[in-house]
């Protein structure tokens, strides 16, 4: 018998018909052993505690301290990004860090990444490293720097709220807040609502 198709019916004979269940069951079989092939390998850790973060957390931050000029000790400092897979990208800024002297202008971006027990950065004539928590380096002309690493808090950290202060987050709910979600922990899992964003509360490098 032939195999005969149209708008209305198609039919075929049995041969054919115990090929194609053949068929169709192979690729049911084989559909999540390609989906597990195709799908994307995770090249980074997400982790809410720095315990469970990885080496690479332990690098990055900031760091300030001093560089030496012409025999003169000036404020220095620098921002280190994780990239993934034990590579940085680190910001050097002249005057300390953002907020606290930076002059917004003078800065040299490198990237580094990890050797050994320590993470360093090379460039034409600039070379820095950190190890624990110390990042030290040089670059022209002859100007050499040792800063720490530091965790900057705010000054009103854990006061009380001023009379007649907006609250958008106290750690309660999240009624601020369009789409709000909290954590297990208490934290936060938004943006900032739109009207906030323009009003200092939000900032970024320069």
């Amino acid at each position: 018998m032939q195999n005969s198709c149209n708008f209305v019916a198609c039919s075929i004979s049995k041969g054919a018909a115990m090929k194609l269940s053949s068929l169709l069951l192979s690729l049911l079989l084989a559909a999540p052993l390609l989906a597990a092939e195709e799908a994307p390998k995770p090249n980074e850790i997400v982790a809410l505690d720095a315990e469970k973060a990885g080496p690479d957390f332990a690098v990055q931050g900031e760091y300030e301290g001093e560089v030496v000029r012409e025999g003169k000790a000036e404020k220095y400092a620098a921002q280190i990004a994780a990239l993934g897979e034990g590579k940085f990208h680190a910001v050097f800024l002249s005057g300390g860090l953002p907020g606290a002297g930076w002059d917004k202008k003078n800065l040299i971006q490198i990237d580094g990444k990890n050797e050994g027990d320590k993470t360093v950065f090379t460039g034409k004539d600039f070379s820095a490293e950190i190890k624990g928590d110390t990042l030290t380096g040089a670059h022209p002309p002859q100007e050499t720097f040792s800063l720490k690493k530091v965790v900057r808090r705010s000054p009103t950290e854990g006061q009380k709220v001023p009379e007649g202060a907006i609250v958008l987050f106290d750690g309660t709910n999240t009624d601020a807040f369009e789409r709000g979600l909290m954590d297990k922990q208490g934290r936060l899992i938004t943006d900032l609502p739109k009207e906030y964003q323009n009003d200092g509360f939000i900032s970024g490098r320069d």
